[in-house]
């Protein structure tokens, strides 16, 4: 008897378990299962989301340029919409357009402030006056002007949003130069001040001084304060070139009139050298060197230039350019692209993409390596593109 409630115990127990184990075998997914179809995860959905979008222009708009970068996922460009020129922001993975600005005359130039806040708009309504708007990324004017001038040269203070340095250009090449300050809005005329100047701090420019009378390449590099255009300094004898990104001065040089290498350099505030000196092969010009185009991107402490492959005429030379990054902080290089045609470019300020080309048109990834034309293609270069890739 003992034996028969023993196994019927028994029975009992294994019926109660068994259940059990199946119902905490089905709670988990086998590791084969999961390997072979995963589940979509928010990273992924992510990443799907995370590809730029080109421009979309509606039908009989026509596209005219990109003006560079006002955070790191939104470009400012201009296109013509019913015969008026529209200034527009793009976000580029929202693929969203907002206009900003409206013009009846067409941008000479757009300018960006290195803090990405306020926008020089440029526009002229004759050949003999340029008319100057100064806005926010909403489009609020702060304040325009008008400047007697055939061209115009603008260099924005980038410590002071409010001061802008002018050179007025005529007809015949002669010039004035003008400090604008938008906050009080005044305009000054500056006598004895070179044009082409590169601000160096709030109060002091730098200018290459040439000799009027004594033709030449190279030239010293001065040092001006605006309060006292006649307290001047001399910070370098011989030089080819210079520029200026923000606190940061970049000297271009060749050794002698037979170098086959440009030089680079790299200063600080103080004038302390940054790193040695870059050489990259030049090319020839008829009477000088070509400067390939080149981008300072000041959080990474980066500098980045399109480098020929070899010295030689730049009229004859057909063997393209490397895109290389130096990074002045760690003192090294990395070719970022390998084939490419000297052409402008400018990055967002978290150097992951860069626009390229005369018109800012294609966006470049750094990191992926792709390419993409933001503008749309006329439909003759859409057929071009099809009959070539077949």
């Amino acid at each position: 008897m003992q034996k028969k409630f023993f196994l019927i115990f028994l029975i009992l127990l294994v019926l109660i378990v068994l259940p059990g184990c199946t119902l905490s075998q089905n709670k988990f997914v086998s590791p084969e299962i999961e390997k072979k179809d995963p589940p979509p995860t928010a990273k992924e959905d992510e990443d799907e989301q995370s590809t730029p979008a080109p421009l979309q222009l509606e039908a009989g708009d026509e596209f005219e340029q990109i003006y560079g970068w006002v955070d790191d996922e939104t470009i400012l460009y201009a296109f013509i919409h019913k015969g008026n020129y529209q200034l527009a922001t793009y976000q580029l993975y929202e693929g969203k357009t907002s206009v900003i600005f409206t013009s009846q005359s067409p941008f000479n130039d757009v300018v960006i402030h290195p803090d990405k806040e306020r926008l020089l708009v440029h526009t002229s309504e004759n050949a003999h006056s340029a008319k100057l708007d100064f806005i926010d990324l909403a489009g609020d004017v702060k304040f325009s002007t008008s400047v007697d001038s055939h061209e115009i040269a603008a260099e924005w203070n980038p410590e002071n949003p409010n001061l802008m340095m002018i050179t007025a250009f005529f007809e015949d090449w002669s010039y004035e130069s003008l400090q604008l300050d938008i906050g009080d809005r005044s305009i000054q005329k500056k006598e004895g001040i070179e044009p082409f100047i590169k601000w160096f701090g709030e109060e002091a420019i730098l200018i290459q001084e040439w000799a009027p009378d004594e033709p030449s390449v190279f030239s010293p590099l001065v040092q001006q304060l605006l309060s006292n255009s006649q307290e001047k300094e001399t910070l370098i004898d011989h030089l080819y070139r210079f520029d200026v990104f923000s606190n940061v001065l970049m000297t271009i040089d060749v050794a002698d009139m037979d170098a086959e290498q440009l030089e680079y350099k790299f200063f600080d505030s103080s004038l302390q050298e940054m790193m040695s000196s870059i050489q990259v092969p030049n090319l020839t010009q008829y009477t000088d060197w070509l400067i390939p185009y080149y981008e300072y991107i000041e959080s990474e402490q980066v500098f980045l230039t399109f480098v020929p492959k070899q010295h030689g005429s730049a009229d004859m030379y057909t063997e393209g350019f490397q895109l290389i990054a130096y990074d002045l902080s760690e003192q090294n290089e990395e070719v970022m692209f390998d084939h490419m045609e000297n052409k402008p470019i400018s990055c967002s300020p978290n150097w992951k993409l860069c626009l390229y080309g005369y018109q800012l048109e294609e966006l470049i990834n750094l990191e992926t390596k792709d390419r993409l034309v933001l503008p749309p293609l006329e439909k003759e270069e859409e057929n071009d593109e099809l009959i070539t890739a077949t």
